[in-house]
């Protein structure tokens, strides 16, 4: 088996981190090893991302600082799209650049890491950053950290409840704890925020979100609940307050981009009686128009998403509905928006929101359509002999739904009937093993093309 075959296609996370590791430990010929059989593996594989993360850790092991800008600019310009993965790399380009001398260029690498980084509340990398500066004799503006961060976890509960309203004893039913504790806790929160009320608890809590700037001036603002929740703004996230805020946006994207009102009262504050529940609405859009401009506006009685504003799910929803739609009439464009839709699909709805009831529902609905279009896909291709493409769709629905082995028994009944013997057994003893944890007895489908298989076809 060649080297490069063992990596992992899915993102080759683990061999940059080691990368990173081996040098940093100077062990530079394993590092060396191991960048140049990641580099064969997304050179084949002509992935973006797996070249990206080629390039940095080409970039890691470089001997001039020309080499390694040029090895990071390529890394970034590839596979930089998130903020995270730019800060990432801003913070070992500066590391390396150190470490070869450069360190006047790397100073503007650690300050690009330590404001990424401050961006999406990255903090780990954040201070990394600035230990690094602090060691060059270099300073990074903001200094102090935001009041998010000088606060315990439970300490951030407490406080974006009370910011929103809350009374202390609901707020301590909801952490379990006794309201004298809470009022420690609160008492706690005001010394570190230098503010004595809840108001301007608010607006303290809206400036550690990061200053953001209005929305609304031109930018592009775009929502994700696909995978995780993030607001952008021409591709820059804006921090949404934790607590009732996010909330609020997650819950009228989950409704399609709008939602009545009452039923959003009744989600936020199910116990609070309708008028005290409109109330602090409107103290829960004034903190999300501070943070973010009017990302959510309100029309009558419904809450909108302002003009412009666009949420993956909802695209996602709007491709795949059309995509499964055409199929019965046109096959060729349903394949098309199914391509689309799936490209659109950044993973599960609002991972951070499990527990909520109202993101249930939605959440196994777009979840069944993903599938949906997995197996659309799958089938066109292979009534089209494109079995390597059916059989990676298949594949995927069966990761995504790993519990279902017909995916896996159809994929095997695919490669037999092209006379590929040796990818179907591996499939069929996946999908045994499935039936096998599950207790259940074998469906006729997979009995029929095993023994298909023993016979040799």
């Amino acid at each position: 088996m060649d080297e490069a075959s063992r990596f992992n296609p899915a993102w080759g996370v683990w061999e940059q981190d080691l990368v990173e590791a081996y040098v940093r430990a100077d062990r530079l010929d394993e590092a060396g090893s191991l960048t140049h059989a990641f580099q064969r593996f997304a050179e084949a594989n002509v992935f973006p991302l797996a070249v990206s993360i080629a390039e940095r850790c080409r970039g890691l092991i470089a001997e001039e600082p020309t080499q390694v800008d040029h090895h990071f600019t390529r890394a970034i310009e590839l596979g930089g799209g998130t903020v995270l993965s730019r800060a990432r790399a801003h913070l070992c380009w500066g590391w390396k650049l150190r470490s070869l001398g450069a360190g006047d260029a790397a100073a503007a690498h650690d300050e690009q890491a330590a404001t990424l980084g401050e961006s999406i509340a990255a903090f780990a990398i954040v201070d990394r950053a600035r230990t690094a500066l602090d060691a060059a004799g270099a300073t990074v503006a903001a200094a102090r950290l935001p009041l998010a961060r000088r606060l315990t976890a439970e300490e951030l509960r407490v406080a974006a409840a009370v910011a929103d309203g809350v009374d202390l004893t609901t707020v301590g039913a909801s952490i379990l704890r006794a309201e004298p504790t809470v009022r420690k806790l609160l008492d706690a929160v005001y010394d570190e925020a230098g503010v004595q009320s809840p108001v301007a608890l608010a607006e303290e809590l809206d400036r550690s979100s990061g200053g953001n700037a209005p929305v609304g001036g031109g930018g592009a603002v775009a929502i994700r609940v696909l995978g995780r929740f993030e607001v952008t703004v021409d591709d820059t996230p804006v921090l949404v307050p934790e607590g009732q805020p996010a909330a609020l946006v997650k819950l009228v994207c989950v409704r399609g981009g709008q939602i009545h009102i009452d039923e959003l009262v009744d989600a936020l504050w199910p116990e609070a009686p309708l008028g005290r529940g409109r109330n602090r609405l409107r103290n829960v859009l004034n903190r999300l128009r501070r943070a973010a401009g009017d990302t959510v506006i309100r029309r009558g009685e419904l809450l909108t998403l302002a003009e412009g504003v666009t949420c993956d799910a909802i695209v996602f929803d709007q491709t795949s509905r059309a995509a499964l739609e055409a199929r019965p009439r046109d096959a060729e464009q349903a394949e098309a928006l199914a391509r689309s839709a799936v490209a659109s699909y950044g993973g599960e709805l609002l991972p951070d929101s499990v527990y909520e009831e109202w993101s249930t529902a939605p959440r196994e609905r777009l979840t069944r359509r993903h599938l949906a279009l997995l197996d659309l896909l799958a089938e066109a291709a292979a009534q089209d002999g494109r079995v390597d493409e059916a059989i990676r769709w298949w594949t995927q629905a069966a990761d995504a739904e790993p519990l279902d082995e017909s995916r896996l028994v159809r994929a095997a009944t695919l490669l037999v009937d092209h006379e590929r013997h040796g990818q179907a057994r591996s499939l069929i003893d996946r999908a045994r093993s499935v039936v096998e944890d599950l207790g259940t007895n074998a469906p006729a489908a997979l009995v029929a093309i095993e023994s298909r298989l023993a016979r040799g076809g």
